[in-house]
């Protein structure tokens, strides 16, 4: 992990946020620590971060708002995001995958996974010129840059997240093959909760949105998963 790789970490709960930056300090990382959601607002834009740990209760702005704000804005809607929550209700985890967080941790969690989970999602963030498969896929009316990250479809680019870009990526790639939801899991190096499998459903549903009238290349199969039409 290069040591350039910046974090932001937006959390209102000091204890946590202070031991979160001295491990990640320790790993490498340049850390900025920000104590509420408008304040990590302002932060994304002058620390231009090369991840957010975006806690999700924040006094001034929540979480929510915060990442629907990074998603909305050119500058930011591609910044990795991993969402923070103190609940275990799915409600919580799927609106924040809606709106494009990459990725989410649940309090408690170990420091450890944590940093897991940031490379991961860094390494799926940042172009990968040495991968052995293909960088260009092109199916249907959807074109995808594995050099430069890029979606087009129907010649337009359509901007997409690090996780929404990889699973489409590991589908397009064997366009025709079914998928379970442990086996895209695995290749996005994510975990296998239940929690966290269901919400594979989620992204798949935000694919489908952005992909417009090339949505329906996304195909459900009963009893798998899903499976990307030729």
């Amino acid at each position: 992990m290069a040591a350039a790789e910046k974090i932001l970490i937006v959390e209102d709960d000091v204890a946590i946020a202070e031991m979160v930056q001295a491990r990640l300090e320790r790993e490498g990382f340049r850390v900025k620590w920000a104590a509420d959601g408008k304040a990590g607002l302002d932060a994304v834009h002058s620390f231009q971060p090369s991840l957010v740990l975006l806690d999700i209760t924040m006094p001034q702005m929540n979480g929510i708002e915060v990442c629907k704000r990074l998603r909305e804005e050119d500058k930011t809607k591609a910044i990795p995001i991993i969402m923070v929550t103190a609940h275990s209700e799915e409600a919580d985890v799927t609106l924040g995958l809606e709106l494009g967080a990459d990725d989410y941790v649940a309090k408690p969690f170990s420091v450890r996974t944590l940093i897991a989970r940031i490379r991961a999602v860094l390494r799926r963030s940042g172009p990968n010129l040495n991968d052995p498969v293909l960088n260009d896929l092109h199916v249907g009316g959807i074109r995808m840059d594995l050099r430069t990250r890029e979606v087009r479809v129907h010649g337009e680019v359509v901007p997409f997240t690090a996780t929404e870009f990889d699973l489409l990526w590991e589908l397009a790639r064997d366009a025709g093959k079914a998928f379970s939801r442990e086996e895209l899991l695995k290749r996005l190096e994510r975990n296998e909760s239940e929690l966290v499998k269901r919400n594979i459903d989620v992204h798949v549903m935000t694919l489908r949105k952005k992909l417009g009238e090339e949505g329906g290349r996304i195909v459900t199969v009963r009893g798998i998963g899903y499976k990307v039409r030729k």
